[in-house]
């Protein structure tokens, strides 16, 4: 199978909330970076889920720090970190929204992520 174009390329968000399951996060943030079809990510999360990552994954996070490179455990140059409080946020358009994210787990589960369609 020939490469995909850029323009071909899908566009993810990651969205890791406060509830347990870190080690979900950090396996789909692997295979993002790792996927062909995947042209950039956008990772968002929320401030218990930096608590929680700092907990399960023993990871120093900060809203100030690497984060999608310590996540995926090496280099995430496909990822970029997008603060929970940022409404002004590309990905808070609707006409710029990526189509496929996950949230890594969702509130009313832990196994297994949920997954939607952003359009």
């Amino acid at each position: 199978m020939p490469p995909m174009a850029n323009s071909d390329k899908k566009t993810v968000v990651l969205g890791v909330t406060g509830a347990s399951g870190s080690v979900f996060a950090r396996r789909t943030l692997q295979m993002l970076e790792a996927d062909e079809r995947v042209g950039k990510s956008h990772l968002v999360i929320a401030g218990a889920g930096l608590k929680v990552l700092r907990e399960e994954l023993e990871l120093e996070v900060s809203e100030k720090t690497a984060i999608a490179a310590k996540l995926a455990g090496g280099a995430a140059p496909k990822t970029s970190y997008l603060l929970d409080s940022d409404i002004g946020a590309s990905i808070a358009s609707w006409e710029t929204s990526p189509s496929p994210w996950r949230a890594c787990p969702s509130p009313a589960e832990t196994s297994p992520p949920s997954t939607g369609i952003g359009r």
